[in-house]
């Protein structure tokens, strides 16, 4: 076998369509073709067997009713006994939409969706493999230009499938710019319609990403890095980036544009931790990654849903802070005692006048039963002095998130 023809079908084959089966060296065993059989065989090995007809050097049947959409290998016996075994492909198909990423679009046109769902298969006809971009929630189709807002994706397997995106101000919603509504992205079936889901997505206005808080981060450290962010709350809503916003850093090397890290960003208000009620964020933070390599410089991105990046800020990624050796290791309790640290990274900032922290901490301690402690009591007041919160601040915090003791 070398082919099969068409490539796909409807699950229920309701219009009995007749599969062409194309190979080499077919030939029926002493002329008698009765026994010529086709077999559909889906990725648990469970199969089918229907019986083929052969004329004019190729194998017929109508291929069979299959419950779901699946791809299935397609081999023929002339015996009914041995089998081609070329694991020839055949799909069915009833796509069905089950989630989108991301849900905030580039008002460039650059975001590229990844459709996940059932029954995507490859069916080699751009025709047929379509998606349209509808208002939500009334399911009107979109148009650009003129035209209705289609594209043409592309399968990355049954369950995944890949489609670009218009420019915002090149789509409208009965003659008007969709501005920032909701719409949704529908995939074509079968019988060339486009079956409505409730999955909405958004353009957003691009938000200013002003330069970060540092200059450099040492390899061996996971720095925070603050952004301060103009978040255009005016033309974006706050609730849409808190429920779809995918926020992503991502770190690349000027040495070698293949060496990319990411880690996660937080949207949040400024300064940390103000829990000011009402407010809106203004402010981005993330972490620097381990880096392999000191002395690079990277150029340092951020993203809003995960694939469109701004910045390209400049950052150092330098030696290793580390303590090899200090001297003395004791010394009185009364302080005061000159400590000599040696090790690495220590003149590697930048500039290079930054102060280094040295942080003293208790490294061991003496477990005590609780039983044994007597005469201290739990005192709430005592333990907010000690965080150096005041009273007032938690109660406007425990008001605002009811579950604060969890966090």
């Amino acid at each position: 076998m070398t082919s099969v023809d068409p490539t796909f079908g409807v699950t229920k084959n309701p219009k009995g369509t007749t599969l062409y089966v194309k190979g080499e060296n077919f030939a029926c065993p002493a002329g008698d073709c009765s026994h010529i059989k086709v077999r559909f065989t889906n990725k648990n090995g469970d199969r089918i067997v229907v019986q083929g007809h052969f004329s004019g050097g190729e194998v017929t049947t109508i291929y069979p009713e299959y419950p779901s959409p699946e791809t299935l290998d397609v081999d023929i016996s002339f015996n009914g006994l041995d089998w081609s075994n070329d694991k020839v492909k055949f799909s069915y198909i009833d796509p069905f939409v089950l989630g989108v990423k991301p849900r905030l679009i580039s008002p460039k046109g650059t975001t590229k969706l990844l459709v996940e769902g059932y029954g995507m298969a490859h069916t080699g006809d751009d025709s047929k493999q379509k998606i349209a971009f509808k208002h939500y929630p009334d399911n009107k189709l979109l148009t650009t230009g003129g035209h209705p807002a289609e594209k043409v994706y592309k399968v990355h397997n049954e369950n995944l499938v890949e489609v670009a995106t218009f420019p915002q101000a090149e789509v409208e919603n009965s003659g008007k710019g969709i501005e920032f509504e909701p719409f949704t992205v529908a995939i074509m079936n079968p019988d060339g319609e486009f079956d409505p889901n409730d999955i909405f997505l958004y353009y957003y206005a691009e938000p200013d990403v002003k330069k970060q808080s540092a200059e450099f981060a040492y390899v061996n450290e996971e720095k925070v890095i603050l952004f301060d962010v103009d978040f255009k709350w005016g033309q974006n809503h706050p609730d849409i980036f808190r429920d779809y916003a995918n926020f992503t850093c991502r770190f690349t090397s000027e040495k070698n544009g293949t060496y990319v890290k990411y880690t996660d960003a937080f949207m949040e208000t400024s300064p940390i931790g103000s829990m000011k009620h009402g407010a809106l964020a203004d402010q981005i933070r993330c972490r620097t990654p381990l880096w392999d390599h000191a002395g690079d410089v990277v150029r340092l991105d951020v993203s809003f849903n995960g694939l469109d990046y701004y910045g390209n800020y400049p950052m150092n990624m330098v030696d290793a802070l580390s303590t090899l050796r200090i001297s003395p290791l004791c010394g009185p309790i009364d302080g005061g005692t000159k400590v000599n640290i040696y090790g690495t990274g220590m003149n590697s900032s930048v500039p290079q006048e930054a102060s280094v922290i040295v942080k003293f901490g208790t490294t061991h301690s003496q477990q005590v039963d609780k039983s044994n402690i007597d005469e201290i009591q739990w005192s709430d007041d005592d333990y907010h002095d000690e965080l150096h919160l005041s009273d007032k601040l938690l109660k406007i915090a425990e008001t605002n998130y009811p579950d604060v003791d969890d966090k």
